[in-house]
């Protein structure tokens, strides 16, 4: 990584999180959660859920559908995918109407 990518990331979580992170490898962590290993689940990917949902400004639901939908081959299998879709269903009520479910 860069360091222009490196001041990018920590500009990011100053800017959501208030304080300046910690670069552990190629993931940056908070030093409150520095005792606390990122989940192999997420720091596997370039990004982690949580750096691409807060950078793009998603709505909790749509950030909960990127988390569970990234982590189910890692964590809690289908359940995981079943929550993603009781999010995406949720949505599609809300935006298309309950009879588009």
């Amino acid at each position: 990584m860069t360091e222009q990518y490196d001041k990018y990331m920590r500009d990011i979580y100053a800017k959501y999180a208030g304080e300046a992170v910690n670069k552990v490898g190629d993931n940056f962590i908070l030093p409150r959660l520095a005792s606390e290993v990122s989940p192999k689940y997420y720091s596997r990917y370039k990004f982690e859920p949580i750096t691409f949902i807060m950078e793009n400004n998603l709505p909790y639901g749509v950030g909960n559908i990127i988390k569970y939908i990234m982590r189910h081959d890692a964590k809690d299998g289908v359940k995981d995918l079943k929550k993603a879709r009781r999010y995406i269903d949720m949505m599609i009520e809300t935006h298309y109407g309950k009879e588009h479910v």
